[in-house]
Order: structure tokens, then C-alpha cells, then sequence
């Protein structure tokens, strides 16, 4: 019930913020959980090798102003010009183009839509490339002082594969600021279906949520929930609990609430679960 997912919450940020460290005995218990999960976008520049169709020399952009991504903190960057990213799109350098790339963290089929748009009437436009890492070219357009749809066919990726939306320049660098909105559908196969939004997720310097508080943080809400410490047995099984939700909530974040973080998700699901069991309801 509604009721119950909101205490579980309180309890959750409670346990979060009160949860003492776990002594040497405890910890001896507590098993390897997953690596925290990667970032899904990163921000970058590069090429597209012609004969290929293949991005080549992707690196990321090493300066973040605080709203967008650039070479350094000098426009233009001396070595590689105009490139810039930001939420809605940016600006590709003369050499290098802007590319913004994507990782698939499981095994899914994905169909892009999006619109690429220039909005002047200066300068020749620009040329905007989805490239898969597995199969190469996906799509390519070319808009000048106009909106154009960018969409492609559904196609199959696995875990790891990238694909990459790549803007760069016709001829010439000029007036080519330029907004990109894209939705990646993504579709597990098994009825599970998500989308990602290249602007909502547009993030800065990214931080990997740390998993080494989580042993603590179970072991004190279940002496909360019980007034009772784990046993060590109950303890093994809960920490396999959670270890087996982070694998599932990294190949499919669905699961994980609007606002909320994979850690915390977790932490929620398991004071969900432990005041819905019998030792907590039919208490005495």
C-alpha cells in the first residue's frame, strides 16, 4: 500500500542518515557487491572514418563550465576549436565534431527518433550522424536554418556497444550552433521497455555512486524494523538480496524511482520488504 512505500522511504532516509559503521566481525560477513554502474552518456569529440563509417579518435571533452562541455576553458579551445555540448546540442569544431555517445548496459533492441535543428541563415548548416559501434552508419541528415527529423530503424545492441550521435560541420564552422533533441526506445525483448532522452539525462562530471555504506545501512534498518540485530546468517541473505537487485536495477533502470538513485532504490526496496514481513506485521 501507498502508505506503507512512503514508511519504507522515511525509513530508508533515516537509516541513511543515522546508520553506524559495521564492526570487523560484521564485516566479515559482507560479499562483494557489483562495481557501481558506469555513466550511460559521455560527452565528446572526434571522426568519422569515411571508408568505415566508424567513429574513430573519441575523447572526452575535458572542461565542464557548469552547463556545457568544451575543450577547455578558453572559446575557442586552441586545439580543437568550436566543440561544445550542452543539454539541447552545441557546436562542432572545424576539425573535430561533437559527439555525444550512448552505452547500452544490457542486451536490448533500440529505435531512435529525434529532431536535428539549425537555426540560422548564415553559414551552410551541419550534418548530423547516428554510428553504431557493431554496424556502423544508423542515419544521417543535414539541416540548415531548418528542423529535420532524425529517425532510424529498431536494430539489436548488447551490453557494451555504443552508439554515437555525431554533428559535424558541411564546409565550414560558421554559425553552426545547432540543437539536437533525440529519444533512444529501448525494448528488452521480455516486455520490459524504457526510453532514454538525451536532454533530460544531459548531466555534468560524473560521480559513481559508492555501494561500500549499503552493509551498514541494512544492517541498522533491520535493527530498527526488529529491535533486533541480524543474525549472521540473516545478514548473508539480505546482503545477497540487495547485491542481486543492483545487477537486475543496472541492466534495467525502470525500476528505480523519478528522483531517486540506484542506492537509494535499494535501500527503499529492502525496508519495504522487511516491514511487510510476518516478525514485523504480527508483532506482540
Amino acid at each position: 500500500g501507498e502508505f506503507t512505500l512512503r514508511q519504507a522511504d522515511l525509513l530508508a532516509d533515516r537509516v541513511a542518515r543515522e546508520a553506524p559503521p559495521m564492526s570487523l566481525e560484521q564485516l566479515a560477513v559482507v560479499a562483494d557487491f557489483p562495481s557501481p554502474p558506469p555513466p550511460e552518456w559521455r560527452y565528446g569529440y572526434g571522426k568519422v572514418d569515411e571508408q568505415t563509417k566508424r567513429v574513430v579518435e573519441f575523447t572526452d571533452l575535458p572542461h565542464w563550465t557548469g552547463s556545457e562541455w568544451q575543450g577547455s576553458d578558453k572559446r575557442p579551445d586552441p586545439t580543437i576549436g568550436w566543440v561544445i555540448l550542452n543539454a539541447n546540442g552545441g557546436h562542432p569544431g572545424g576539425s573535430f565534431a561533437a559527439i555525444r555517445r550512448w552505452t547500452a548496459i544490457s542486451d536490448c533492441r533500440v529505435r531512435i527518433t529525434g529532431t536535428l535543428q539549425h537555426g540560422s541563415a548564415n553559414g551552410d548548416g551541419v550534418r548530423g550522424r547516428v554510428v553504431s559501434s557493431k554496424l556502423g552508419l544508423l542515419g544521417q541528415w543535414e539541416s540548415h536554418n531548418n528542423s529535420t527529423e532524425t529517425k532510424t530503424e529498431e536494430v539489436s545492441v548488447s551490453a557494451g556497444e555504443t552508439i554515437d550521435f555525431v554533428t559535424d560541420c558541411i564546409a565550414n564552422e560558421n554559425a553552426d550552433s545547432f540543437s539536437w533533441k533525440t529519444n533512444l526506445l529501448l525494448n528488452d525483448g521480455v516486455g520490459g521497455k524504457r526510453k532514454r532522452d538525451n536532454v533530460a539525462e544531459f548531466h555534468g562530471p560524473f560521480q559513481p555512486e559508492s555501494f561500500d555504506t549499503l552493509p551498514s545501512r541494512l544492517h541498522y534498518a533491520w535493527q530498527l524494523v526488529y529491535s533486533r540485530p541480524p543474525s549472521r546468517d540473516e545478514l548473508t541473505m539480505a546482503i545477497d538480496h540487495v547485491a542481486a537487485q543492483l545487477r537486475q536495477l543496472r541492466s534495467n533502470p525502470s525500476g528505480i524511482a523519478v528522483g531517486s538513485s540506484i542506492t537509494k532504490q535499494v535501500l527503499v526496496n529492502f525496508c519495504h520488504a522487511l516491514m511487510n514481513s510476518n516478525e514485523f506485521v504480527y508483532v506482540d
